[in-house]
């Protein structure tokens, strides 16, 4: 899976780490992030609607949509950083 993520540049290119680790990163906040967050968001419904009521001792629920909405916040700050990096090879205006 990595030699994927550095195959993106020649292989004497000197930022081929640099580029499969900014790979990893955008995938894991871009991908994995969001769909976790998903999970935990239909988590959350299933908790608080009682179906899995006896499964767990508590207000579950909470716990899931923290989670969720954790999940939600990182990638978006994620997102955030990568369009300051992007656009911000223009200088300050």
């Amino acid at each position: 899976m990595l030699e994927s993520f550095s195959n993106q540049a020649a292989w004497n290119n000197p930022d081929q780490f640099w580029l499969a680790v900014l790979t990893l990163v955008n995938w894991v906040g871009n991908v994995l992030r969001p769909l976790y967050g998903a999970l935990q968001g239909v988590l959350s419904v299933v908790h608080f609607s009682g179906l899995l009521e006896q499964m767990t001792i508590g207000e579950a629920w909470v716990r899931n949509l923290v989670t969720a909405m954790c999940c939600f916040g990182l990638s978006g700050l994620l997102r955030l950083a990568e369009f300051w990096i992007r656009n911000g090879t223009a200088g300050v205006r």
